[in-house]
């Protein structure tokens, strides 16, 4: 990153900044020095990333959804008690390197 791209520690908000540093320290002690495989990083990511899916409404279903003529792919959830006033959509753009559907629910 260059000088002008970079964001400083004490730029970002006290409580993001903390959060950034509970994972950077998580991540460190699960590697524990070791050289880690593609496979192996992505299983430490959704490690670390677990918590992250606590909490919020439990899901009375989910459908996956081919979109016709396409490679595109769609996870439906829907809350316990119905759908709900709005929808939420997320474009995962992490190009299968790290992350997952179940590290971003």
């Amino acid at each position: 990153m260059s000088a002008s791209t970079q964001t400083r520690a004490d730029e970002i908000e006290p409580e993001v900044n903390r959060f950034v540093q509970e994972v950077i320290e998580q991540s460190k002690a699960l590697i524990a020095g070791r050289t880690l495989t593609l496979d192996e990083r992505r299983d430490l990511a959704e490690t670390v990333r677990e918590p992250w899916s606590a909490g919020g409404p439990k899901m009375g279903s989910t459908q996956d959804v081919a979109l016709p003529d396409s490679t595109c792919k769609l996870r439906i959830h829907i809350p316990e008690g119905g759908p709900g006033k709005g929808v939420m959509l997320y474009i995962h753009g992490g190009a299968f390197m790290m992350g997952s559907p179940k590290s971003h629910r």
